[in-house]
């Protein structure tokens, strides 16, 4: 800020590279707003999540940059205006012209001394002059001391450089200046010298018929007098420049720093579209796989992103859609071993000749074969999915059947056997009716399995064979020879 050749050499520049990068960054947030519009309207999963988490990061880092250019605007103008301080500006005159001042004194003390030193001159002889000089440049201090005429030709001359074999003479100007019979006083900037006080005075005419001359004396300024002259000069002249560029300098720099503060805030923008849609993209994918899921594509799986929570939120739904497809599978082929169960059940059932009935602890029907429908005499859809209360009521012939199947249901019989006889128009039916209960394997259900089987036929049989025994031993008596003489 306080090189001002270095401030212009560099402020376009700066303009080009803050402008160039505006730019890019307005395009790419063009672009991303777009895209999210795009995806708001056609409801793409994690559009919302976005836009909050946009707008949540570009607040919290808009804000402090907007706090931060606040102060640094009123910092930047309190700035400025202290460079310019009166107080300050007065310093600087008060310091030029002390320097000024006190380099006047010590000049005005050089031209005295080499006005004593011409006067003393002007009293020696030419054949003194080569000696005496040395003398005179040795006692005054100065690096050299030359003798000329008013034309400019070298009389005599004494030198502290030894390599010096011409001394430094004046020029015309100065010259001219002293034909006018003014002495010459000044700074001079002498090559391999440096700045030096070059004093020429005319040296006093003794006699008529005498040469003018002049006399020249060249004196040293120490390094410390020319390095604080030069830092004054140097301070002075900034400070004039830094004056006059004062509200261009303040509107140069707010530019700049408002370019600076546009391109952090469109650089936050961006990276807060950036990082918004990085963080919902995994979201996106679990929407995406959860929707799969619930079609029924269990083998769906998801690329984890990273290795952080949202990573180990994935990998965790990928372990999930696993455990679910091995569930599937697991229940397919239970389902498939129950279903071939059943089947082979309801063949066994159906190949029975005895009648099976399968009752629930409600007393409702939940399964019968084709035998137990066949002895009954009822309809196998009606028998299906009846309370036994209702097969009582509705079926008088039966009722003593049901009634001694309902008792046993009632009381819980673990096991029990009973016989009873059914009065038909065709004879009396007699049913053996065998009785067990099953629970599941966590007691929770209780089913009561009745098997029963008509054995009208059987105890028919038996008896005819008994009496066939018992007639067959009449007969056997009666021809005997011994029975009558038993008898008698």
């Amino acid at each position: 800020l306080q090189n001002s050749e270095l401030f212009d050499r560099f402020y376009l520049g700066l303009l080009l590279f803050n402008a160039l990068g505006l730019i890019s960054l307005s395009i790419l947030i063009i672009l991303n707003l777009k895209r999210l519009i795009r995806q708001l309207k056609n409801r793409v999963i994690g559009s919302r999540m976005t836009i909050r988490i946009v707008i949540l990061f570009s607040l919290l880092s808009v804000t402090p940059v907007l706090i931060v250019y606040y102060f640094s605007l009123d910092f930047l103008h309190r700035g400025i205006d202290s460079w310019f301080d009166l107080r300050i500006e007065q310093a600087l005159d008060d310091s030029l012209e002390l320097s000024r001042l006190a380099l006047d004194v010590r000049m005005r003390e050089l031209l005295n001394t080499t006005e004593k030193i011409a006067e003393e001159l002007s009293d020696t002889n030419d054949a003194e002059l080569p000696s005496h000089i040395d003398q005179i440049r040795d006692r005054i201090n100065a690096d050299e001391l030359t003798l000329l005429t008013r034309k400019g030709a070298i009389v005599v001359s004494s030198s502290e450089d030894m390599k010096s074999l011409v001394p430094n003479t004046p020029e015309e100007t100065i010259l001219l200046q002293l034909i006018q019979n003014n002495s010459y006083i000044g700074i001079d900037l002498i090559e391999n010298k440096g700045l030096v006080i070059r004093a020429v005075v005319n040296v006093p005419m003794i006699g008529i018929g005498s040469t003018e001359k002049i006399i020249q004396a060249l004196f040293p300024m120490s390094e410390r007098m020319n390095q604080l002259s030069a830092n004054v000069q140097t301070s002075f002249i900034e400070y004039k420049e830094l004056s006059y560029l004062r509200e261009q300098l303040k509107f140069s720099f707010i530019i700049i720093l408002t370019l600076v503060l546009l391109f952090s805030v469109f650089s936050a923008v961006w990276a807060a579209f950036y990082s918004a849609r990085t963080l919902a993209a995994p979201i996106k994918d679990l929407a995406q796989g959860t929707r799969a899921i619930a079609k029924g594509n269990y083998n769906t799986k998801l690329p984890v992103p990273s290795n952080d929570e949202l990573g180990f939120l994935v990998a965790s739904f990928n372990d999930m859609t696993d455990k679910i497809s091995q569930a599937r599978d697991t229940a397919k082929n239970s389902q498939k071993e129950s279903e071939s169960q059943q089947i082979y059940l309801e063949t066994i059932l159906s190949r029975l000749s005895s009648g099976v009935i399968v009752f629930n602890e409600d007393g409702e029907i939940e399964k019968s074969n084709i035998s137990a429908a066949q002895i009954l005499q009822i309809e196998v859809t009606i028998l299906n999915q009846k309370n036994i209360d209702d097969l009582i009521n509705n079926f008088s012939k039966l009722k003593s059947f049901f009634e001694c199947i309902s008792n046993n249901i009632n009381e819980k019989t673990n096991d029990w056997r009973e016989q009873i006889i059914l009065s038909k128009k065709t004879g009396n039916q007699i049913l053996l009716i065998n009785g067990t209960i099953l629970t599941s394997s966590d007691n929770s259900k209780i089913k009561h399995i009745v098997v029963f089987d008509e054995i009208t036929a059987l105890i028919q049989g038996q008896r005819d064979a008994a009496w066939s025994e018992v007639a067959r031993r009449l007969a056997h008596e009666i021809k005997n020879p011994l029975t009558p003489i038993k008898l008698a």
